[in-house]
């Protein structure tokens, strides 16, 4: 996704709760459109301080973290089914 918004020219914010993993994505070394900020959703004094440190320009958001479904297909719902399908329409916007 992130990959998809820059090819695009976008500038990409992420939120992360683990600085050395993301150091560890080459795309996102040295890239001046890619800002990171240390941030876990689940702390309220992170979410206090994430406000000074975001730019006024948002044009859109998204949260992907947590998304998984690593299972046998056919033990897969429909709910959860539609729900996969959705993302992937949602990837595929930004292509």
């Amino acid at each position: 996704m992130v990959k998809a918004l820059l090819n695009k020219g976008c500038k990409v914010t992420i939120l992360s709760r683990d600085l050395y993993k993301y150091n560890q994505i080459e795309l996102f070394k040295n890239n001046k459109n890619v800002q990171v900020i240390e941030c876990d959703l689940l702390n309220i004094e992170d979410l206090t301080l994430l406000e000074s440190k975001l730019s006024n320009d948002i044009d859109g958001f998204i949260h992907c973290a947590g998304l998984s479904y690593i299972v046998n297909m056919s033990s897969i719902s429909i709910e959860q089914m539609n729900e996969i399908i959705k993302l992937i329409q949602l990837i595929f916007l930004f292509y």
